[in-house]
């Protein structure tokens, strides 16, 4: 058994920012259709792989659709305040700004970077986000945009592909047999909450999908995929929850404790 996960499918892929997270359509449909066996139900257990979608986009409802055309099984993670609200990540802005900058250096917190090529970008794109990820969604989603005035994009906006799908959509995601679980209720970094902090971040979102889907959630998947819950906090995120690094194997790491590979590179690069 191991586990995979993608954030999302573009229809025309391109190396930019704003796609750098998403794979294309073509891609996903030629290696679901190439596996011998198809990715199965969570409660199938190690007799099969696992496949989910992270985060609250079009691009990840995409996704989840195309696997369930093809016969797989798939989780939906999502964040609900970006259904409830219609708020886009701080990301989405942030990777707009950069393919849409119209200078080649910025100073940011009390640092320079030049912005002068990709591996550039990308470096500048590392830093704000780990300055931010730790903030509440619209103080993240303020500091973005402030940038984007420095960055001299600040009339950008997100791509279509990143903006949240709706309830409907997500209701007809579930009726195709999509799972719909927790993501918490916004995109933070848990490392920056406490425990009573953490676990309203978990129950908020749970509640929310039982309220708005008629569904318990029982799965949660970390926001960034990188910070581990802590053993005491457990208990809080259900039954298991899911990392997303690539230093350790795609598979159970504890008791509680799974984690995925990203799918995304093979979807780029095929």
């Amino acid at each position: 058994m191991a586990l995979f996960f993608l954030h999302g499918i573009v229809d025309e892929w391109s190396s930019s920012f704003v796609n750098r997270n998403y794979g294309s359509r073509a891609a996903l449909e030629k290696h679901l259709r190439a596996r011998s066996t198809p990715y199965g139900r969570w409660e199938d257990g190690s007799q099969v792989d696992h496949l989910s979608v992270d985060d609250s986009t079009r691009a990840g409802a995409e996704a989840c659709l195309l696997a369930r055309a093809l016969g797989h099984e798939v989780v939906f993670f999502i964040n609900p305040l970006q259904i409830e609200t219609g708020e886009q990540y701080f990301f989405s802005y942030l990777d707009a700004f950069i393919d849409a900058c119209t200078v080649f250096h910025i100073q940011y917190d009390g640092i320079a970077y030049g912005l002068e090529d990709y591996s550039a970008r990308r470096r500048f794109r590392r830093a704000v986000k780990t300055s931010v990820k730790g903030l509440a969604s619209d103080e993240a989603a303020a500091r973005v945009k402030e940038i984007g005035t420095l960055l001299g994009a600040a009339e950008t906006q997100p791509a279509a592909h990143a903006l949240p799908p709706t309830l409907d959509n997500l209701r007809q995601l579930a009726a195709a047999g999509v799972r719909i679980e927790n993501h918490g209720w916004s995109h933070i970094d848990i490392a920056a909450l406490s425990r009573s902090g953490f676990a309203e971040h978990v129950v908020k979102g749970r509640a929310w999908i039982r309220k708005r889907l008629d569904r318990d959630s029982r799965l949660y998947a970390v926001p960034f995929g990188v910070s581990a819950v802590p053993e005491e906090w457990a208990e809080l995120a259900g039954d298991a929850y899911f990392l997303a690094r690539e230093d350790f194997a795609p598979t159970q790491l504890t008791e509680r404790c799974w984690n995925r590979h990203d799918l995304t590179p093979r979807l780029q690069d095929s």
